[in-house]
């Protein structure tokens, strides 16, 4: 009775070594990408704060130049758009450089629209808040001289951030952050960032 316990015993112990092993072997990479998984995400969420900010910056300070000096150059937009690309550029998004400097602007002084924009989906529009209660809409083709309207400038951006990782040749990226902003120029002549409810059609 004795002997045949002692040797079931080595026996018992192996069996959970073994065991314990290929619980190791099986969980081991599941955590190491539930890690990767984290990290790229938590790399994602401080990205968009990036892009938002920087956007921000642009159309604040397009915005307020625009309204400033559009007195004494009617509907001018190149200037107001040099400057808000100019504070874009001024920010990093994940430690790269970040740009507005596409598509001329989106300036096309010959064009249709009053505001000179090029296309009402470009990346920095200008534009007017034509309503603000009980929503807030953005207008692209409407003039901001018109006293019951104010300036507003919108700038949106399709920002690709690259993965830093890879397993057995599987990245986890490239990214695209989608993100929009704008500003206005309020009743008391202040820029200030604004949430639009929707965008006029063109």
């Amino acid at each position: 009775m004795s002997i045949a316990t002692t040797q079931r015993q080595p026996f018992a112990r192996r069996s959970r070594r073994g065991v314990s092993v290929l619980w190791l072997i099986v969980f081991m990479p599941l955590a190491l990408i539930g890690l990767l998984m984290t990290i790229e995400t938590g790399r994602l969420w401080l990205a968009r704060a990036e892009v938002e900010d920087a956007l921000e910056a642009a159309v604040l300070a397009g915005v307020i130049e625009w309204g400033q000096h559009d007195e004494n150059a009617p509907h001018s937009t190149l200037t107001a758009r040099q400057v808000a690309a100019d504070f874009a550029s001024g920010n990093l998004v994940a430690g790269g450089p970040f740009s507005l400097q596409t598509n001329n602007l989106n300036h096309d002084p010959r064009g249709g629209n009053c505001n000179q924009n090029g296309s009402s989906g470009g990346m920095l529009v200008f534009g007017a808040i034509t309503q603000v209660q009980p929503t807030v809409v953005f207008d692209a083709n409407a003039d901001p001289h018109n006293p019951d309207y104010f300036y507003a400038v919108l700038a949106r951006s399709a920002h690709p951030i690259a993965s830093q990782y890879g397993i057995g040749g599987f990245s986890l990226g490239p990214y695209t952050i989608r993100a929009e902003s704008v500003a206005m120029i309020d009743d008391e002549g202040r820029a200030r960032i604004v949430r639009i409810d929707s965008i006029a059609s063109p």
